[in-house]
């Protein structure tokens, strides 16, 4: 699992269901070391844009049949938060001095 604190390089960093509700401009204390860390903004973006895609399809009224959304969202959403939890590294979010 990509949880490796960037600052004291301990890991568990943060509990898998922390990161997850933890968004791409978001932060939150190391459970190590107390440093603050958010995720990656490149790949936690990257990594939520299939769901967003879908919404705003579904929105759209692109998809005519329902129960295929449905489906679709229920095979995007744990495939997205285990990308999530697993790909997406974490990263500083203050100015340290060591």
């Amino acid at each position: 699992m990509s949880n490796t604190c960037p600052r004291c390089h301990g890991e568990p960093c943060l509990s898998a269901w922390r990161k997850l509700t933890l968004g791409p401009n978001g932060s939150a204390r190391c459970s190590i070391c107390g440093c603050k860390v958010g995720l990656d903004y490149k790949r936690a973006t990257l990594v939520l844009l299939p769901i967003v895609l879908l919404t705003l399809s579904v929105a759209a009224h692109w998809f005519k049949n329902a129960i295929a959304a449905a489906m679709l969202l229920l095979v995007l959403l744990p495939m997205c938060a285990m990308l999530y939890v697993y790909w997406v590294p974490l990263t500083p979010r203050e100015a340290t001095n060591s």
